[in-house]
């Protein structure tokens, strides 16, 4: 008889941070997220202030999950961008700072 399995199969890495627990922050793909968010805020922060729609399509980039009349100042620093979620109506001032290796929910009219 074989024998019999008794661990969970391995999570990621990315499951073990959103989750709280103990993580590698050296994993390739925590290493890239983080990379590509690094890359984002610095062509967003870049753009001059009146250019709107260069902006927002960055913001699109980054943030995935936010709502609509998002205000955005800059500079901005996002670990990863896409766990966080923003609502409606979010304005956002300079220095604007996202530790977001956990979820970060930001309602609406904020």
């Amino acid at each position: 008889m074989p024998p019999v399995e008794l661990r969970t199969p391995r999570r990621s890495e990315r499951e073990e941070m959103m989750d709280g627990k103990l993580y590698n922050p050296a994993d390739p793909e925590l290493s890239a997220l983080r990379e590509r968010a690094g890359d984002l805020c610095t062509r967003f922060n870049a753009l001059p202030r009146g250019d709107h729609e260069a902006r927002a399509a960055v913001l699109d980039e980054l943030l995935p999950h936010h709502g609509e009349d998002l205000d955005v100042l800059g500079p901005v620093f996002f670990d990863y961008g896409v766990h966080t979620t923003m609502g409606d109506r979010v304005f956002a001032n300079f220095n604007f700072t996202v530790l977001d290796c956990a979820p970060v929910t930001i309602g609406d009219d904020v």
